[in-house]
């Protein structure tokens, strides 16, 4: 009866199945559109209305404003009050449902059901898949476009996701939720087809299942308002309905294949399982069997291995690895458990992965592994090693079904079915579940669930008295259905079924459907298999990426700025006005290391001086990062090869070191060649450690090879958001613009996939770049060793490459870096602290940096390198105090409750509370786990949600100019002393003693020419041993090169002690007559560095918004999320109703400490983060002005609580 009248009582057949529970139907609906829509100017409105009632009920017209070429006010209105309206109709449109209203780069949209086509009869109520919608624009110069060329292009912006849309893969009904599984339809459902129909539509959607209820995030602002009329859910899957008979009684059986939205993605997008437990590819397919008045339902499921993994691409194949440690994987894998056991009772696991394979043992090993740690009693788990008992191509696939049901049968009858009389009765309700998987849950596992799904059709029919009831104790490995029609068409069903599950996954149909539909394996099936696993892999490798992005606007994924109506802007402001009532600050110790082990294995080399060595920082870190550089020797063999096996070597030997206290454990570990990133974490945290996801990208031969280039980790712990990228550029001296290159071309090709949408490296709170970045210093070699020799850091931090690249903003723009007080770390004599003696004399560089960005306070503990040997680089490590964002649920639940009881009882409800909480990810209850009400949020709101408003777009960067090198000297320095006297074997130098004169023209630390004079400072002379200095010698530190520079701070952290020289004197170093010369370019001082007391200017680096969660960069580009023409699927051969997808972020005012220094080590500077390029002011001013809006909910600060009237409540 919806709309107000009987759609779903009418026959669309030529038969009459009005009584039937199941019945057969395939033709379009033979009733006219219920829905018109009136395209209005003046006002700019869309005015929705049925146009026929049965049960004489008026319905409320909805009037859906067009504002700001956005969603205004959504309303509600008579017919008396729409007719003047009607005067400036422009267009009409008639369709039978609201799928929602939709944002993506082309604009807001409301998209409508325009045709569809009846599949059959299920719960007494006709099902439709959706042939056709159409999209009305909500920008108002987009719906007055009338030149072919522009409208074109508009259809343009929306054709993929219309494609999808089309693809014969969406249904609904107008009268059942199709959404639920029999079983979970409350008997109350079918006594209420007497009720007043708005009554009943609402208990109608807000009992569908939010795993299956596709369009929820579009029709939230429905939900929002109650607006029970106009909300029709959808579920994407597959129906077929068929009718045959059996010894003369007529059967009907139906197949509901329900594909889940909780975690929808493609084949190599999503894999394995989420932070909440739910997994890829999932799917919930019902058998309903109707027949003498009894109709029963068996449910079977389908779903990736619910662990963290991957298949990356090596030597030509894709190899599966796990993503996440086993004590990482354990928290997601028992919430999927413990959701599908609260949903659907005993679980019975079946693992038709192969040992044998090399893709596959990893997935393997790593379920059982988990499986073990859970131990539950009502986990049942078979392996059936699929391909083993089929045999060499085949053979034995006749006695498939007999063996695996020879193992399954005495499951199959705990398990049971559900059983239901005509008079709804409940007879036997189904126990347990099967649980299906192979590693993409497409071919194998459909032959199975198709055998499966087969000896329970059997169980039904003797359920139904159709069959004798003498055979149920037996293997049920034949039966008197073999070779009937019925068992023929129960084929063609689930053949059909795994077809459109895998055309939904991966494109194409599915593998061994002949095998499915005949039984047999044949050399046709063979090529035909063949054929489509080649079409597959295209279609993942180029077009599933535009899929994915389709997938994530329609769900809600990918974050577009959204309005807010009244209602909800008056509880978001109260309730962010009172944050610092229940936010809270945690302190967060980060250990960062490099290391270039340049192909070395781990050996009895006590890495404690690396990782132990925390000093001064006040506490233990809470997490290590770890990146190495030529983790596997870069020769042709150990590339192609890509080897892990000296990876899990040098982390099984750090955890060995970083264990004390507090056991830690593998988050994350991602490999590309020889560059390797890990993330240890304690164990006792890792619940707290959301959205961990990796990334890479090569930067060598172009970007084809990936002996060059970088990883990334990325996750959020509690509100803040982190970003690790370890990277190996590009080598050789003179190759400092092709160095820059590869950082351009990491920034904007690293892009992650996250909960919360697309997001890049800069997109972060906190973000740390390191490894062997390979800059080097614009000095001869004698300058060099003369330098270290008298530890002038600082005269030789001038030539480096990487500062000099920095300061022209060519590259690390944003980043800072703490001050360098330690050797160059390359190139040593591998097992000594030599630099090199070889022929070549390779100048020493400090190639292994680490550098930082961040939005909030961040506090430098300390930076330093450690003489280890086993390599040609030292390692270096730094370690840095941040505060996490932490919301105390106690506190919130309070103030919650407290501008609760100030709105009206009837017009907020818990829904809308949730929705506009800053909930703590890690206490953020699984959607799985909820009511519709509260499970998935109907929408972000842009006030809370993380909003990326930009991507870096993948595009060759720009070339980069690098200022011109300094000239060779014209007098060389002093010779250094003979070869047989190296540095290694001469009197250790004496540290520097830095200036402490407290003029206001003290120099940069990292600048070496003082910028008044322009004049070169002097390379200092040893001070003798009497001197107050301390001795110091880079090279008999125990656990480092350099002491530990003082605790500096930045940002809104706790200000470390001054170091101001005042009231101080001190005699200014001297210098030697033979310096070399200031070379032609005099670079300017970093202004991130600071000696003298003058105020520190702003940064123009941009404004953090406030409210996002991501902010871009400006100067990278923004979004444009270009939309292919060529359709996502390729063309598949048809079949029976088969679906065809034929168309397929400081300006945090930050206190800084200007200090002078008077002891050796020098103290770390403040930081300040580095300005944008000039020619970026102009782009970043429109950029702040954009995200600095003027409030226009200000003024609801102090206003009383809005009216729950819904005719008032609006949006923007």
């Amino acid at each position: 009866m919806w709309g107000g009248w009987g759609i779903g009582g009418s026959s669309s057949s030529g038969n009459d199945m009005s009584g039937a529970y199941v019945a057969t139907v395939h033709a379009p609906p033979k009733f006219p559109k219920p829905i018109r829509i009136y395209t209005c100017l003046h006002p700019d409105t869309f005015i929705l209305h049925y146009q026929y009632t049965a049960n004489m009920r008026e319905k409320p017209i909805l009037i859906v404003e067009r504002k700001d070429n956005n969603l205004g006010k959504l309303t509600t209105k008579s017919l008396e009050e729409m007719k003047p309206m009607l005067k400036s109709v422009i267009d009409t449109t008639d369709a039978y449902g609201i799928i929602g209203i939709i944002r993506i780069p082309a604009g807001t949209f409301l998209v409508v059901i325009t045709e569809c086509k009846c599949v059959g009869r299920v719960n007494n109520s006709d099902v439709y898949t959706i042939t056709d919608t159409a999209f009305l624009p909500l920008a108002n110069h987009q719906v007055v476009i009338q030149d072919p060329i522009e409208k074109q292009n508009l259809e343009k912006g929306y054709s993929d996701i219309r494609k999808w849309l089309n693809g014969n893969s969406f249904y609904f009904s107008f009268d059942s939720d199709i959404t639920s599984r029999l079983q979970s339809i409350s008997p109350i459902t079918h006594q209420q087809q007497h009720e007043g129909d708005s009554t009943r539509r609402q208990n109608f959607w807000s009992s569908a299942d939010v795993r299956f209820f596709w369009n929820r995030h579009l029709l939230h602002y429905f939900i929002k308002q109650k607006l029970n009329d106009w909300i029709l859910p959808i579920m994407k899957g597959y129906v077929e309905v068929n009718r045959t008979s059996v010894d003369g009684k007529t059967v009907d059986i139906a197949i509901v294949s329900r594909l889940s939205c909780l975690r929808a993605g493609t084949r190599f997008n999503a894999r394995g399982v989420n932070d909440d437990g739910n997994v890829a590819n999932f799917v919930e397919s019902e058998q309903i069997v109707s027949c003498n008045g009894i109709t029963t339902s068996f449910v079977i499921l389908r779903g990736s291995v619910p662990i963290f993994w991957e298949q990356k691409m090596v030597r030509g194949k894709f190899r599966s690895a796990l993503s996440r440690g086993k004590e990482a994987t354990t928290p997601a894998f028992k919430a999927h458990f413990e959701d599908s056991m609260r949903f659907y009772g005993s679980q019975y696991i079946v693992n038709l992965l192969s040992p044998d394979k090399e893709s596959e043992k990893p997935v393997i090993d790593g379920f059982v592994e988990q499986l073990n740690v859970l131990d539950h009693p009502n986990i049942k788990y078979l392996h059936f090693d699929f391909h083993q008992k089929v045999g060499k191509n085949g053979a034995k696939i006749n006695q498939l079904a007999s063996m695996l049901m020879s193992d399954l049968f005495a499951d199959l009858l705990k398990a049971g079915v559900y059983v239901k009389e005509s008079n709804q009765i409940v007879k036997h309700k189904q126990n347990g579940v099967f649980r299906v998987n192979c590693l993409d849950c497409l071919d194998r596992t459909n032959v199975c669930e198709t055998a499966i799904a087969r000896r329970a059709l059997t169980l039904a029919l003797q359920l139904c008295d159709v069959l004798d009831t003498s055979n149920r104790t037996n293997s049920m490995s034949s039966d008197v259905l073999d070779n009937s029609a019925l068992e023929e068409i129960h084929k063609q069903m689930w053949a059909n079924n795994g077809d459109a599950m895998s055309i939904a996954y991966t494109g194409t149909g599915a593998l061994k459907s002949k095998l499915t539909r005949t039984g047999k394996l044949t050399l046709g099936g063979m090529m035909d298999d063949g054929m489509k696993s080649v079409m597959r892999t295209y279609q993942n490798m180029v077009r599933d990426d535009n899929k994915q992005d389709v997938i994530d606007y329609f769900l809600g994924n990918q974050n577009l700025t959204e309005e807010i109506e009244e209602e909800s802007d008056w509880f978001v402001v109260q309730l962010r006005s009172r944050e610092n009532e229940f936010t809270e600050y945690k302190p967060y110790t980060v250990y960062v290391g490099t290391y270039n082990i340049g192909g070395m294995a781990p050996n009895s080399e006590n890495l404690g001086q690396w990782l132990g060595n925390i000093n001064p920082s006040p506490s233990e870190p809470d997490v290590y990062v770890i990146g190495f550089q030529e983790v596997v020797s870069l020769n042709t063999k150990a590339v192609w090869n890509a080897d892990e096996g000296n990876s899990q070597n040098w982390q099984k030997h750090i955890i060995g070191f970083i264990s004390g206290k507090r056991k830690f454990v593998i988050l994350r570990s991602y490999q590309l060649v020889g560059i390797l990133i890990t993330v240890f974490v304690p164990e006792t945290e890792v619940g707290f450690y959301r959205d961990v996801q990796s990334e890479r990208s090569k930067a060598g031969f172009a970007g084809i090879a990936g002996n060059k280039g970088a990883v990334s980790i990325r996750f959020n712990y509690h509100q803040s958001t982190f970003c690790f990228t370890c990277g190996h550029l590009a080598a050789g001296q003179q190759n400092y613009q092709e160095r820059s290159q590869n950082y351009a071309s990491i920034i904007s090709s690293t892009q992650f996939r996250t909960t919360k949408g697309r997001a890049g490296i800069l997109d972060h709170n906190f973000i740390f770049f390191f490894g062997d970045l390979n800059y080097r210093l614009n000095m001869e070699y004698d300058d060099i060793r003369r330098g270290i020799s008298g530890e002038h850091w600082d005269s030789l931090f001038n030539s480096d490459q990487l500062r000099l690249e920095m300061d022209s903003k060519n590259a690390f723009v944003g980043f800072n870096e703490g001050a360098i007080a330690f050797p160059p770390t390359y190139r040593f004599d591998i097992g000594t602290n030599t630099y090199d003696t070889s022929e070549k004399r390779r100048k020493p560089a400090w190639c292994d940096r680490i550098l930082f960005s961040a939005k909030e306070g961040v506090t430098q503990y300390n930076y330093r390198s450690t003489p280890l040997l086993s390599s040609d680089h030292k390692p270096v490590s730094a370690v840095f105090g941040v505060k996490v964002k932490t919301i105390n649920k106690e506190r919130q639940d309070a103030v919650v409750a407290e501008l609760t009881k100030m709105m009206n009882a009837s017009g907020f409800n818990e829904q809308k509370i949730n929705e506009v909480l800053l909930v703590d990810f890690t206490d953020s209850p699984h959607p799985s786990l909820q009511s519709s009400f509260s499970s998935v949020d109907d929408a972000f709101d842009p006030e809370f949600a993380p909003i990326v408003h930009g991507v870096s777009v993948k595009s060759s960067p720009s070339p980069i100019n690098l200022p011109p090198l300094p000239p060779k000297p014209s007098a060389l320095p002093p010779p250094l002393p003979p070869k047989d006297t190296h540095l290694a074997s001469v009197a250790p130098p004496l540290p520097r003693k830095p200036s402490v004169s407290g003029g206001s023209n003290n120099s940069s630390p990292h600048s070496s020419f003082n910028h008044v004079q322009n004049t070169p400072p002097a390379l200092p002379s040893k001070p003798s041993p009497s001197s107050s200095t301390p001795f110091f010698d880079p090279f008999d530190s125990p656990s480092s090169f350099g002491s530990p520079p003082a605790t500096h701070s930045f940002g809104n952290q706790a200000s470390a002690p001054s170091f101001s020289n005042q009231g101080n004197s001190a005699p200014s170093l001297s210098f030697f007559d033979n310096l070399t010369p200031p070379p032609t370019h005099v670079p300017q001082p970093r202004n991130d560095f600071f000696t003298s007391n003058a105020p520190l200017p702003r940064s123009n680096a941009p404004v953090a918004s406030q409210n996002s969660y991501f902010d871009p960069v400006p100067g990278m580009s923004s979004l444009s999320m270009s939309v292919p023409n060529d359709p996502f699927a390729i063309p598949t051969p048809q079949f029976t109703s088969q679906p065809n997808l034929s168309n397929d972020f400081f300006n945090n005012q930050q206190s800084f400490n200007s200090f002078g220094t008077s002891s050796f080590p020098p103290p770390m500077p403040s930081f300040q983060p580095q300005p944008f390029p000039q020619q970026q002011q102009q782009q970043q001013q429109q950029y702040q002005q954009q995200q600095n809006p003027v409030d226009p909910f200000a003024s609801l600060l102090n206003q009383p609580p809005p009216s729950s009237n819904p005719s008032t409540n609006f949006f923007g």
